[in-house]
């Protein structure tokens, strides 16, 4: 079990904090537009840039699975010529494939890196003010760890967000380009199948999944409780060695690492479940359901009494399965970036109080928090 002290009247707002909801949504959008200050800057170039890039790079793969399918049916054919073609086209095609994955992987962490200066900024704006900091440790005591919040809370914010972009974009697009030219290929009801096995699988991950933003959200503010204890360290090394306290430190130190580690074995130990779950739904679910799908073409052109050539069928199944593989590894990404929200719920959420408690400040508003009771997130 992962212990952290809280206010006894603030224990049903606590509980609440990261969850995926309309108050999540608001709060996501107020530190947006902290993050991405104008149309005209840098970072909405690189987000544009980036949508591009991943457009372009859907395309590619759909042509990609077209010149494999062309090769497997030119060796069949023993057609020497067909298949020394389209080796030649597949390298010209790797150089620039190449270069956009190289360059999606640069603007992703330049987007969190834009992301994070601004954000800093806004906050230490805000933040070194005269008193303000003062105000903030000792006449208001909502925020204990105002640090950690300036650093790495922006941080895995930042990290999170350009993350979820490009894990959320692609795919989604990958799923209309694909879904399209494999309807053209299987017809509407094999996609209807597939959309329909993996909504279902969405639907039943969202009901055991655990509360992770909560989770995320809290092992944070254990993380700053550590770091504090290691800061007043520093801070009072004198009083510490006159008044012979190290024995008091050392054991504060160790109850505050074991609410830590404790805390994230927890988290560990929730994610082991639902990565199960993830394997049997969203991995093996979907290769029973994409074999099944892949196979109605050629049994019913059998069953149908239909000649095709063998050559011609394995193109189509080369061809469609590597549609079918990305499509299914799209769908995939969509349903489990679900967990990457609800951790990115837990780090805005830390930054929109951070965020209230300076503009509380501000207004002349104190807050004392009376910390009397210990909360339990256990099992």
């Amino acid at each position: 079990k992962s212990q952290i002290l809280r206010d006894k009247d603030s224990n049903d707002k606590r509980s609440k904090r990261g969850l995926i909801n309309l108050k999540f949504f608001r709060d996501f959008l107020e530190l947006t537009k902290v993050a991405v200050p104008s149309y005209l800057s840098i970072l909405t170039f690189e987000l544009s840039a980036s949508l591009i890039c991943l457009i372009l790079r859907t395309f590619l793969s759909v042509y990609i699975a077209r010149i494999n399918g062309g090769l497997v049916k030119g060796i069949i054919n023993r057609d020497l010529r067909s298949f020394v073609t389209k080796i030649f086209v597949l390298l010209g095609i790797a150089l620039p494939a190449s270069f956009l994955n190289s360059y999606l992987e640069y603007l992703r962490k330049s987007i969190a890196y834009h992301i994070r200066e601004n954000i800093t900024y806004h906050f230490l704006d805000r933040y070194l003010k005269p008193l303000r900091p003062y105000q903030v440790s000792s006449l208001d005591n909502r925020v204990s760890n105002p640090d950690q919040r300036l650093t790495s809370d922006i941080e895995c914010f930042a990290n999170s967000f350009s993350s979820l972009f490009s894990n959320t974009a692609k795919p989604f697009m990958d799923v209309l380009l694909f879904g399209y030219e494999l309807s053209k290929q299987l017809g509407y009801k094999s996609l209807v199948l597939t959309f329909g096995w993996y909504g279902l699988s969405a639907v039943l991950l969202k009901l055991i999944s655990p509360p992770i933003g909560l989770l995320t959200a809290i092992g944070q503010e254990l993380e700053g409780e550590y770091r504090d204890q290691h800061g007043r360290i520093v801070q009072f090394g004198q009083e510490i060695a006159f008044l012979e306290g190290h024995k008091i430190e050392l054991r504060n130190l160790h109850e505050s690492f074991e609410r830590l580690h404790a805390h994230k074995v927890l988290i560990l130990s929730k994610r082991v479940f639902l990565n199960f779950f993830d394997g049997v739904f969203v991995k093996y679910g979907s290769t029973i359901i994409s074999m099944w799908v892949l196979s109605v073409p050629s049994m019913k052109a059998f069953k149908e009494g239909k000649q095709t050539e063998i050559s011609e069928l394995s193109k189509n199944y080369i061809q469609n399965g590597s549609l079918m593989f990305n499509l299914a590894k799209s769908i995939g990404r969509l349903v489990v970036s679900f967990k990457d929200l609800q951790a990115m719920a837990g780090y805005t959420v830390l930054l929109k109080e951070f965020m209230k408690v300076l503009v509380d400040l501000e207004a002349g508003k104190f807050t004392k928090v009376k910390m009397e009771s210990r909360e339990e997130i256990g099992d």
